[in-house]
């Protein structure tokens, strides 16, 4: 039996409809799910453009620290290194090491008697 053209057509719509009832609640829903592969593919563009960000700020640092003359592999070690050695971190000399330095400044004649003085006061004036 060989059925009409016509009702092969509303059979299969009969068979493809699921019952979904459109209700004007699930709108942005309805926008996600039919535009589902391109808000993937802006993700995933998203993520891909963050990564080669990364990925080019690494290349411009490690060429700036060569340039700089630093080992890149290396470079917060050999900082923190001199940044140890350089005394910025150091303890500031007692007034007794000042004082010190400060006579035998005036002993080998490097400064003047008024200049001795002046400093002496200021280092015991705790400036």
């Amino acid at each position: 039996m060989h059925l009409p053209a016509t009702s092969l057509a509303e059979s299969t719509d009969d068979v493809l409809d699921f019952g979904y009832v459109d209700s004007p609640g699930n709108s942005f829903l309805d926008t996600l799910a039919n535009n589902f592969d391109a808000a993937f593919l802006a993700v995933a563009a998203v993520l891909a453009l963050g990564v080669l960000s990364v990925f080019f700020m690494i290349l411009r640092n490690i060429k700036a620290a060569r340039r700089a003359g630093m080992n890149p592999a290396t470079m917060q070690t050999d900082l923190a290194a001199k940044v140890m050695n350089s005394g910025l971190l150091a303890p500031a000399p007692s007034k007794e090491a000042r004082l010190a330095e400060l006579d035998d400044l005036l002993v080998r004649s490097v400064i003047s008697a008024a200049e001795h003085e002046t400093a002496r006061m200021e280092i015991l004036g705790g400036r």
